[in-house]
């Protein structure tokens, strides 16, 4: 069963009662844990719960609605026996034609045009607002972030991941505490792609970078089940978003630009901090192997790792030499990447 098939049955009018679609669409779900559990494929598995679960509620609340609007023979809490006292099928045909179409999705920046349309009271800027959105406007960061999650519709709770998706996810809300990416109040944004808040770097940009990465992007996909295989490639999207800064602001620095040099000391700081720090919140998951990824690039910097025991020792060692070398009467911005351990 799929929802293509569903839909013609809709559409068609195979639905006698709503049991066959509720039966339907749980049917779905069942297949998935049914088909991945053997395989061992959790992500999917947990997705599939969920959903059933999502289901579950909305249907509920849909037919407790359609009760209270339209009247008792519309399923929902039904009472077993007629008002003449004779028994009465729990199988209640449903009339469709009092189902309400089904809501479109609504796009936040949709949503924010419209409502600015209806507070306007000018011509001018119900023009404004009502045109399309030039390609060089900058998006407000809050808006950005928005529109990033939007794209991922199927986001899990954090509460249900389990196993290393579930550390990963410790891991992730761990770095988001960092002073410089504090999502309240951040001094460096990494949460959205940089062409989405300086549309005149677009090409410049796309030159530099082949492989974009955000934070927000990589939070969606974890939770999102199924588009990470393991907790090594979730860490290798995390520090690809310090990479790819580093690379792109190199020209900038060497010129001596101050949003470029401060972009690039400030991803060089939280690229070792983040290879420290995914090494002690993994440490269930790392490889016992004695592998050490070396530095790369012009400035020696070790811009991906593999998760093994080696990368740990050496992260460690690195990390107390900053703490060690770094004097006790600096900014606290400057001890911010001497974090302790988790406990």
């Amino acid at each position: 069963m799929d929802l293509a098939t569903i839909e013609t049955k809709i559409n068609s009018g195979a639905y006698a009662t709503s049991e066959d679609f509720e039966l339907d669409v749980n049917l779905i779900f069942h297949n998935c844990e049914a088909y991945n559990g053997p395989k061992k494929n959790t992500p999917l598995v947990t997705l599939a719960k969920f959903c059933a679960k999502t289901f579950k509620r909305i249907y509920g609340k849909k037919m407790e609605d359609l009760q209270a609007g339209v009247g008792a023979e519309i399923p929902g809490k039904r009472s077993l026996t007629s008002p003449e006292g004779q028994p009465v099928s729990k199988r209640i045909k449903l009339d469709l034609s009092a189902v309400p179409k089904a809501v479109p999705r609504i796009s936040i920046t949709a949503s924010k045009v419209a409502d600015a349309n209806a507070r306007s009271t000018s011509t001018k800027h119900q023009e404004t607002f009502s045109s399309p959105k030039k390609l060089d406007e900058p998006v407000p960061l809050h808006v950005a972030i928005a529109q990033i999650k939007e794209s991922f519709p199927l986001r899990r709770p954090a509460k249900m991941l389990e196993g290393w998706e579930a550390t990963c996810w410790r891991f992730f809300r761990e770095l988001m505490k960092h002073p410089w990416l504090s999502v309240a109040r951040p001094k460096f944004i990494y949460s959205v792609p940089v062409p989405v808040l300086f549309p005149s770097l677009r090409d410049a940009y796309a030159e530099l970078i082949k492989n974009p990465m955000d934070l927000t992007t990589a939070e969606a996909k974890l939770l999102s089940g199924g588009m990470y295989l393991s907790a090594q490639e979730f860490v290798n999207d995390v520090a690809l978003v310090f990479a790819n800064a580093i690379i792109f602001n190199y020209d900038g620095h060497e010129e001596g630009d101050p949003t470029s040099c401060a972009y690039f000391d400030a991803s060089k700081d939280l690229l070792r901090y983040t290879r420290w720090l995914s090494m002690e919140y993994l440490s269930e998951f790392l490889a016992n192997d004695a592998h050490v990824d070396p530095p790369t690039g012009k400035d020696e910097l070790v811009t991906s790792w593999k998760l093994t025991t080696g990368n740990r020792k050496v992260a460690r060692e690195e990390m107390e030499k900053i703490a060690l070398e770094t004097p006790m009467d600096v900014s606290n911005e400057a001890r911010a990447i001497c974090r302790c351990p988790p406990s």
